[in-house]
Parts: C-alpha cells; structure tokens; sequence
C-alpha cells in the first residue's frame, strides 16, 4: 500500500524535473526567398475550367426563367374548368374530389 500511495508524488516529481517538449523553432525565411514566393503567388492566375460552369449556370438559370415564365402564361390562359355555372355543380365537385382521395 506504500508503495501506492508514494507512485503519484514520485510521478509529479519526475514530471516537473522533465525539460519541456517543444520543438525548437524553425529558422527564420530569408529575405529574398519570401519576396520571391510572394511574387510567385501575387503572379498566379486563377485555374481555367470554371468558366465553362458560369455558362452552364447561366444557361439553366435562363432555361428555368423562360419554363417559369411559360408556365405561368399557360395557366393565365387556360380557362378555370372549376369555375361552377350552378350552386350545385361546385358541391358536387368537390364531392367527387373527396372520394377520391385516401
């Protein structure tokens, strides 16, 4: 039992006797070489190949427009068939409707 209770102050001990473990820090980049890794990175242009997606993008965008746009002409135009010319037609309907679903 001694020698349980003496492990955790042996343990501390050791521990702050022990030097830290940081790694030494790395060597300062010279001058020169961090003006030309800027020079190079400020020179770099963008990678090609995103263009063809723009106009992929803007081609749907313009399709989707122009469908929403029919659509909406097309239901602007097509006469109203629920529109009821009796009382009587428009309970009927929505009867037939009912039973109809689940």
């Amino acid at each position: 039992m001694k020698e349980r209770d003496a492990y955790l102050p042996r343990l501390l001990v050791a521990a702050s006797k022990a030097r830290p473990s940081v790694p030494a820090a790395a060597p300062a980049m010279s001058a020169a070489l961090l003006t030309k890794v800027l020079a190079h990175w400020r020179e770099a242009r963008p990678e090609k190949g995103g263009e063809i997606l723009l106009w992929m993008y803007r081609w749907a965008l313009t399709c989707a427009a122009l469908l929403m746009l029919a659509a909406v002409v097309w239901s602007l135009t097509v006469p109203d068939s629920t529109a009821a010319s009796e009382p009587g037609d428009l309970l009927a309907s929505t009867e037939v409707q009912a039973d109809l679903l689940p």
